[in-house]
């Protein structure tokens, strides 16, 4: 009894800092997960480093990332296309300039200074990209919990500029399954940070499954909370252009729905957000995105003239 009390204090001291990576932080403090990396809000430093020693939690932080609100620099960096979907500039954690804080976190004291030095970001130097060697990459990797099979398809088809990432986990799935839903991970509902290879991966189920057991154990409430959102529809057009939908499903081409959430970065195809928000239905057809409200249709995105790789499908997990 002593242990879920602890638990459950930890569940209510976290959401008092962040609901970033809830529970993928709260999978390192179960020993299910060795490391994660997190971006604390600079109003919420102090708390949260007593929070962490509160836990008995090894942490280290490094840096300061300062949001941009104007991506249009990374589109004239030479390499720009190698660059990972976080965008930042980075400065010192003493810089008056707001954002977030980067940390590293172990429950573990040996996995700390192992995981820590594999950690970078590719950089982005004189307007070059300065990439991360493929040695760190897998060490980092591995340090941060992600099955084998997923790292291996991530670095076969991780490549913007010949795949759409997203698209080729739907293609290597024969099931949807909720447990492999990785589009909320910068939310309170996803167990996973990792994308799977496929949504029926075993060894992701397996891992969300330890996390699950122990949230239902001790908060029924945000177990069933949890599972709900993972189930709901989600509409995929590249990675950083992600809908989830509570909703009315029609076909596999087709949904109505009532209300939406974001799950990625506002900035990107913002005129397609906009509409969406808006409006009430989706069709999808010859890799056009058309949007209605009821049966009059208000916008169309062709995904065919995006400078990026654009296949919108839906994913209806059970």
């Amino acid at each position: 009894m002593k242990n879920l009390i602890t638990s459950i204090k930890f569940i209510q001291d976290l959401q008092k800092i962040t609901l970033q990576q809830f529970l993928v932080f709260y999978s390192v403090y179960l020993w299910v997960k060795k490391t994660i990396d997190i971006r604390i809000p600079d109003n919420k430093f102090n708390d949260f480093i007593k929070f962490c020693e509160k836990y008995n939690l090894y942490y280290k932080y490094d840096i300061k990332f300062v949001h941009l609100n104007d991506l249009s620099y990374f589109k004239k960096v030479i390499g720009n296309e190698i660059l990972t979907t976080t965008k930042t500039i980075w400065v010192k954690v003493s810089d008056k300039r707001k954002w977030a804080i980067h940390f590293f976190v172990w429950k573990n004291k040996n996995d700390v200074e192992w995981s820590y030095k594999y950690w970078w970001y590719p950089v982005v130097i004189w307007n070059r990209v300065i990439p991360k060697p493929y040695h760190d990459l897998l060490e980092f990797w591995y340090y941060l919990g992600y099955p084998s099979c997923c790292r291996k398809f991530f670095m076969d088809k991780n490549d913007w500029r010949y795949y759409n990432f997203p698209y080729e986990i739907y293609k290597n799935s024969d099931k949807f399954d909720y447990r492999c839903n990785w589009f909320w991970k910068d939310f309170l509902y996803s167990p996973i940070y990792h994308m799977p290879c496929s949504y029926s991966c075993e060894k992701t189920i397996e891992y969300t499954e330890k996390i699950l057991y122990f949230v239902k154990k001790e908060d029924p409430y945000l177990y069933k909370d949890i599972v709900w959102y993972l189930k709901l529809p989600v509409l995929s057009v590249r990675e950083k252009v992600l809908f989830a939908f509570e909703w009315h499903f029609i076909d596999n081409y087709t949904i109505w729905y009532n209300k939406i959430h974001i799950l990625w970065d506002t900035r990107e195809d913002r005129l397609l957000h906009d509409n969406i928000v808006k409006w009430n239905k989706i069709t999808i057809k010859n890799n056009i995105v058309y949007v209605f409200f009821n049966d009059k249709l208000i916008y169309q995105h062709d995904c065919s003239l995006s400078d990026e790789i654009e296949i919108p499908h839906f994913i209806n997990f059970n």
